[in-house]
């Protein structure tokens, strides 16, 4: 969600663009170096060459947090865990590993106001639209969402299930979610997000948005979203795992235990910032091992959870 302020680049640079406006010394390189680098909707990261002939392909996709940025949200030391060969794509070779870009910025010149229900049906539709063109429109679906990635995840799900008649592709294909860090309750670090926000809105540089205002400890909107969400992965058959930091980022825990779980479902503790949580250095890293090995368990498990679902339809 929000990212360690040393960590981060495009919060350090946000943060340093507003310094230096303040001394009348931005320039417009700057400017440019610190906008959010994204590519909206579904990006495909890796594919099996046979991909669009055989059916037993898992689809696993991707939700990064707010302000996330393509160039280095999912990189540790120059390792894109999504994407590099050594990496996911070696651990599950019967997957297309993708991943969801939407425009999340809420501090800089180039900050929007989005929603998070808006997000999560643009999600659906890219889904439903990159179905629409292929052969097999029934492979199971296994989310990752990291941080605010995980809202976007567990809102599309709600959606999916109460609009079913729009998105019946969709949510009858969605296996299993695995949450990184996700404030399901809010977030004490929204009003972090919120000071540096009025700061850079007194130069005209920020948006106190939606996003930020959703984040409040405890908003009516998250509990009855949390709600929901449980509700219909326990009628959906929708296996649910979440993963929780331990250290601090500036002082605070974004994503606490009682915030970032659910009760009777699985959860691991890591020791590790925010934004550590979803970037690992290499195979050999034990809290990727730990995720990689739940992902393949998952993925695995797919095609026999969707057969259940419609073997369980046919005899209703």
């Amino acid at each position: 969600m929000i990212d360690n302020l040393i960590d981060n680049p495009w919060l350090s640079m946000a943060t340093a663009r507003f310094v230096s406006q303040q001394e009348g010394q931005q320039s417009k390189k700057h400017s440019k170096s610190s906008k959010q680098s994204i590519i909206q909707g579904l990006n495909h990261l890796y594919a099996p060459h046979d991909f669009d002939k055989n059916p037993n392909y898992v689809d696993i996709i991707a939700v990064p947090g707010l302000g996330s940025d393509m160039t280095y949200t999912w990189v540790s030391k120059g390792v894109h865990w999504l994407r590099d060969e050594s990496m996911l794509r070696k651990t599950i070779p019967k997957a297309r590993i993708s991943v969801f870009g939407y425009r999340s910025q809420w501090y800089g010149k180039d900050a929007v106001e989005n929603r998070l229900s808006t997000i999560s049906r643009d999600l659906l539709d890219a889904i439903k639209m990159n179905r629409r063109e292929s052969k097999y429109k029934d492979r199971p679906i296994v989310f990752i969402g990291h941080s605010l990635g995980g809202l976007v995840v567990s809102k599309a799900v709600t959606t999916a299930k109460r609009e079913a008649d729009s998105f019946k592709g969709v949510i009858d294909c969605i296996t299993a979610c695995v949450f990184l860090g996700t404030p399901f309750r809010g977030s004490g670090a929204q009003h972090l997000a919120k000071i540096i926000g009025m700061a850079g809105s007194a130069v005209g540089q920020a948006s106190d948005n939606d996003l930020i205002r959703t984040l409040k400890p405890n908003s009516q909107e998250l509990l009855e979203l949390a709600d929901e969400f449980l509700a219909d992965v326990g009628k959906v058959q929708i296996d649910v795992v979440c993963y929780f930091e331990l250290e601090k980022t500036n002082g605070m825990i974004i994503a606490d235990e009682k915030s970032s779980t659910f009760e009777g479902k699985p959860r691991y503790s890591w020791a590790r910032t925010h934004s550590q949580m979803n970037k690992f250095d290499g195979p050999k890293d034990g809290h990727y091992r730990q995720l990689s090995g739940t992902l393949k368990e998952f993925a695995n498990q797919s095609f026999k959870k969707i057969k259940l679902r419609r073997d369980g339809e046919c005899a209703s």
